[in-house]
């Protein structure tokens, strides 16, 4: 009954907020931090709350700023925008929000030519001229960019360990889908699971869909890619609670006891 009691009881939420931050489950905190608005908390506990969701905030900031600033390098500029932008809004401390200030400064001020531009610019139409090897853009490493594999490892330490092997063999593009979904890129998340072929399309893409749906709220569709991902694995766990959550915040409270029932019938 231990689903069941956390969901219904008018306790606070703040030890599932404590382990989404300790877990590093960012965007997940930021969802939770929405739900404690209007719980009872002490002048303490909001205080931490307050602590945890700057927290949450400021780590997301620094990986859409690193994702803005190595985008901007690449002369990607709509999508550094993008990424620099949401750095500014999810940051709280004022040296992320300044840094990414500068940065969407940068952008405004001068924006990077083009390399065939800038040659076209620099000599005459004489068909000897051409590019020289200082105007070529100088190859990014990969070290420019944010380890993806280190970041789905991280986000994988909060799945049950009979999944983890499961995402570790998607393909590259779901776990790119995967990776943008927890760092509450919502929107780019869906683009990109909305990309993958049918082969790609099981119960866990079914899964991280519809959670992605719900922190859109769009809770509706949220259940019905839950729904779809329990028909094709009903031992889905996480699927279930994520279910019996929506159902309890659209009312359908004998819906999601039903659930809990069948969920507790099969030892989950």
């Amino acid at each position: 009954m231990g689903l069941f009691s956390r969901l219904f009881s008018s306790k606070s939420d703040l030890p599932a907020l404590r382990k989404a931050v300790s877990q590093q489950r960012y965007a997940d905190a930021l969802l939770i931090v929405e739900e404690l608005q209007d719980s009872e908390l002490s002048a303490e506990e909001r205080s931490e709350v307050k602590t945890l969701k700057a927290q949450a905030g400021d780590s997301l900031a620094k990986v859409n700023l690193d994702e803005g600033l190595y985008l901007l390098k690449d002369q990607q500029i709509e999508r550094a925008m993008e990424h620099l932008q949401l750095a500014q809004q999810q940051a709280f401390s004022e040296d992320l929000k300044h840094q990414a200030e500068q940065a969407l400064q940068q952008v405004d001020e001068q924006q990077p030519i083009p390399v065939a531009a800038a040659a076209a610019s620099s000599c005459s139409s004489c068909s000897s001229c051409g590019p020289t090897d200082s105007d070529q853009a100088a190859p990014l490493s990969d070290e420019d960019h944010p380890d993806m594999d280190a970041q789905l490892e991280l986000i994988l330490t909060s799945y049950p360990e009979e999944l983890v092997s499961r995402y570790q063999q998607k393909c590259a593009d779901f776990q790119k889908a995967f990776v943008l979904g927890h760092q509450g890129e919502e929107i780019e998340a869906m683009k990109a699971f909305g990309k993958l072929p049918a082969s790609e399309q099981d119960d866990l893409f079914d899964f991280e869909v519809g959670c992605i749906m719900a922190r859109l709220g769009e809770r509706g569709k949220a259940c019905d890619a839950l729904y779809s991902a329990l028909k094709q694995n009903p031992n889905l766990l996480l699927a279930t609670e994520s279910m019996v959550s929506i159902l309890v915040s659209l009312k359908k409270y004998q819906t999601a006891t039903d659930l809990i029932q069948e969920m507790m019938g099969k030892g989950q």
